[in-house]
């Protein structure tokens, strides 16, 4: 069966994440690449962005070459500011700014930063959670806590995920679960 995977954040190649708030173990670049092989052939797998920070020809080719088979989704992060071909020519199948879409019976809105509930909203199927990355796991070092909804917002940082990709139907489950 076909699954469909979340990860954000990976900050490839950049090496302050060691040493910033974030605080990430020397082997984070490692992690991830490993946690990456529970996708298989015919899987789906929407990075929430943020993919790297320099050696972008290099970190891309390492990615996709672990990949084969995997359609790979890139919803820009803050730090993704090539243009949306160079992208698509290293690798992404489909490269977008959000996206919203219902699955598992849910309506969800996948960014990278957090999107506040708002009347926006309102004009298109409104979504019943927000999965993002951006904050890495850390609401309160980045001032959000009193814009964030808990019951909204959810953030599939690696940092709070064992530097592993979030499986979406799991993640949706235990939202039921919690509202």
């Amino acid at each position: 069966m076909k699954k469909i995977w979340l990860i954000t954040d990976t900050h490839f190649n950049h090496e302050k994440l060691k040493t910033m708030g974030a605080g990430r173990p020397d082997d984070f670049e490692d992690r991830i690449m490993k946690g990456l092989k529970v996708l298989k052939e015919g899987d789906t797998l929407i990075h929430l962005g943020d993919f790297c920070i320099g050696k972008d020809e290099e970190w891309h080719k390492r990615f996709h070459d672990a990949l084969v088979g995997v359609k790979k989704i890139l919803i820009r992060g803050n730090h993704d500011n090539k243009s949306y071909n160079w992208y698509l020519e290293h690798g992404w199948d489909s490269v977008c700014e959000i996206m919203q879409g219902r699955y598992f019976g849910k309506e969800v809105l996948f960014s990278h930063m957090p999107i506040l509930k708002k009347k926006f909203w309102e004009i298109y199927y409104e979504p019943v959670m927000n999965i993002h990355g951006h904050l890495h796991g850390a609401v309160n070092r980045h001032n959000a806590e009193t814009t964030y909804d808990f019951n909204f917002n959810y953030d599939v940082a690696p940092d709070t995920h064992g530097y592993k990709p979030v499986l979406l139907e799991e993640l949706l489950r235990k939202y039921e679960k919690r509202n």
